[in-house]
């Protein structure tokens, strides 16, 4: 078949579509360049084809050669995309082509060719190359994790500052799992990636994350679903921010906030501690002049040493760790176990009235937690010089929506009902432009003070996905809590106690380093037939039990004490002496326990207590 053109005509349509046009004779090593070519690169006609590997860039010649001797030896293609010297002394992107015809061997004689300009196009690929840079190296400076993953929650990327959360290099992250690098907690992540693919919605996140290096990491952050377009696929992209210092420096306001208030309420506590004293010393000195009033005198002793209890536990509930212990509790709970605390907060202060409103919800909160707000709030009514301070307990629908509130809101919005608890007073009153103000740490309007209260409040409202309220005028100053309502929770059935057991003719081993506590628990116990040996150190009861531990039917064990401390001792009876019963006793409470009661033959006896109370807790342990 005859082609359409013949040599002159391809020749000329050849020029004019391109930078020029070449023609070589391989046998020959002959050369011939259109006009246009030499005029494009700035040379006269060479003679030989090595003048146009002449006008190439040096890094590109090497490759050139290599090129033309493979398409001169075997059919295909001969193209080249090589950089070349023009006219005006720049380099410039070119493609150079070329068809052959070959002998009956198949080896090229003659070569027409021909020089395409690249530039627009390679500009557009060295574009695209510097934006893929400049994007890979904003990632890694982000001071936020990125991350993208696929469907089934393998990791696809992730950039250097999630990296350092994690803990573990860039390539050792890529095509894992969630659960690889989170074992404990990578299902809960994963079922809330599914949901964002699922629903398609963006959602915030927050998660406290164990690091490789043993730390926690606090991050908060939002995820996405897009489809990537070069596949079709759907992935789930992320960031999020390291909040850890800043969790940790709330969590040191916090502590010093707490210190604080304790410091205000010592005055309180004084007060009320002399009363409860008075009336211990004057019943024992009227004991001691009339012998026959001793019952009724001892009767008063216990119900004020009770009260001082409570007080000291109500206490340590307030001064506690931080962390949030949820429970289903009434705001008329609340208001009643919060009513000691927060009298002895204003003693020499405002008077206190408390009302609870019948509509008053159950909500889901931490109890002492909510007790350090209402006694933040009213230590602040107290410096604000008010006469009067109001609680109320009551529900509402809504926040109302007052000119002039400042509102902090960590509600969903989908609440049907609310707990509401509002604190009023008559005080001076905020002035308008320091409303907005008043939640931040430090910020004080006041002479005293630190300014960490309110911050505080703001803590563990939030924490409680609640929302506090705040309007102010001369006179009255009014903050209110909003809490989701939650259903009430149905009570299990109580249990039965255990049953009493005889205990005369048992035998007890007492560890405690205070003479005084184990002299009066040891005349409690002989008493009701109970033999009684003591030892005042974890060192001295665990070198008893090494030779004689069968004499004992039980171990009543302080958890505070020097030296060898009461934990470390539970350890060695539970390793050394495992059936051996063990009542572990303490004036901070059962959390004090490391890793809670872990027997059968285990109870906690919180200190103080009475005889009957060390009657029950024998008789859990010592059941069969």
């Amino acid at each position: 078949m005859k082609p359409p053109f013949d040599f002159e005509e391809l020749w000329l349509l050849l020029e004019e579509a391109t930078y020029g046009v070449w023609k070589w004779d391989i046998d020959a090593d002959e050369v011939a360049w259109s006009p246009k070519l030499c005029e494009t690169l700035g040379v006269d006609a060479p003679n030989a084809y090595a003048g146009l590997a002449a006008v190439l860039h040096p890094d590109d010649r090497e490759r050139h050669d290599a090129t033309v001797t493979r398409y001169v030896e075997a059919p295909g293609i001969y193209t080249l995309d090589a950089r070349a010297r023009f006219a005006d002394g720049e380099y410039h992107w070119i493609t150079i082509r070329g068809v052959a015809e070959r002998d009956d061997a198949g080896r090229a004689t003659k070569m027409l060719g021909w020089v395409i300009d690249l530039s627009e196009e390679r500009a557009k690929v060295d574009a695209s190359a510097r934006g893929e840079r400049l994007l890979e190296t904003f990632l890694d400076a982000c001071p936020a994790a990125v991350f993208i993953k696929d469907v089934e929650s393998r990791i696809l990327y992730v950039n250097d500052t999630a990296a350092r959360i994690v803990g573990t290099p860039v390539e050792e992250i890529r095509g894992t799992r969630t659960e690889d690098l989170w074992p404990e907690t990578g299902a809960e992540l994963r079922a809330d990636d599914q949901q964002v693919l699922e629903t398609g919605v963006a959602k915030q996140w927050d998660a406290t994350l164990p690091a490789k290096d043993g730390k926690t990491r606090y991050v908060l952050g939002t995820k996405f679903p897009f489809t990537d377009l070069s596949s079709g696929e759907m992935r789930l992209a992320g960031f999020a921010l390291d909040t850890t210092e800043v969790q940790e420096a709330r969590q040191r306001t916090e502590a010093a906030q707490r210190l604080e208030s304790l410091g205000v309420l010592a005055g309180g506590i004084a007060h009320d501690f002399n009363n409860l004293l008075m009336v211990i010393l004057g019943n024992a000195e009227l004991a001691r002049a009339e012998p026959a009033s001793a019952p009724s005198a001892a009767e008063q002793i216990i119900d004020v040493a009770r009260k001082a209890s409570d007080i000291c536990r109500e206490l340590l509930a307030y001064a506690g760790d931080q962390s949030i212990a949820m429970q289903t509790i009434s705001l008329e709970e609340v208001a009643r176990a919060s009513a000691e605390l927060l009298h002895m907060s204003v003693v020499g202060g405002p008077e206190l009235t408390t009302t609870v409103a019948p509509s008053a919800p159950t909500v889901s909160a931490d109890p002492s937690q909510l007790q350090r707000v209402l006694v933040n709030l009213v230590l602040n009514a107290k410096e604000a010089g008010s006469r009067n301070v109001a609680i109320v307990f009551d529900s509402a629908t809504a926040i109302p929506d007052d000119e002039g509130a400042c509102v902090r809101s960590s509600l969903s919005g989908e609440e049907s009902r609310l707990g509401r608890i509002a604190v009023v007073d008559d005080g001076e009153g905020i002035p308008a432009d320091q409303l907005e103000r008043v939640f931040e740490p430090f910020h004080t309007s006041k002479d005293a003070g630190s300014g960490l209260g309110l911050s505080a409040v703001h803590g563990v409202v939030r924490r409680h996905g609640g929302a506090i309220r705040l309007c102010s005028q001369p006179g009255e100053t009014r903050f209110e809590i909003y809490l989701p309502a939650s259903a009430p929770s149905h009570a299990a059935a109580p249990t039965e106690e255990a049953a009493a057991l005889p205990l005369a003719g048992k035998h007890l081993l007492i560890v405690d380093d205070e003479p005084m506590i184990a002299r009066v628990t040891t005349r409690l116990l002989e008493l009701r037939g109970i033999a009684v040996d003591t030892a005042d150190s974890g060192f001295a009861a665990l070198e008893r039990l090494a030779t004689e531990s069968e004499r004992f039917d039980a171990v009543l064990l302080d958890l505070s004490m020097p030296g060898m401390s009461g934990t470390e001792v539970l350890r060695r009876l539970r390793s050394d002496f495992p059936e051996l019963p063990v009542i572990v006793s303490s004036g901070f409470g059962r959390d004090a326990i490391e890793g809670g009661l872990r027997r059968d033959r285990e109870a906690f006896l919180p200190k103080p207590y009475t005889g009957d109370e060390l009657d029950r807790a024998l008789s859990i342990v010592l059941q069969d």
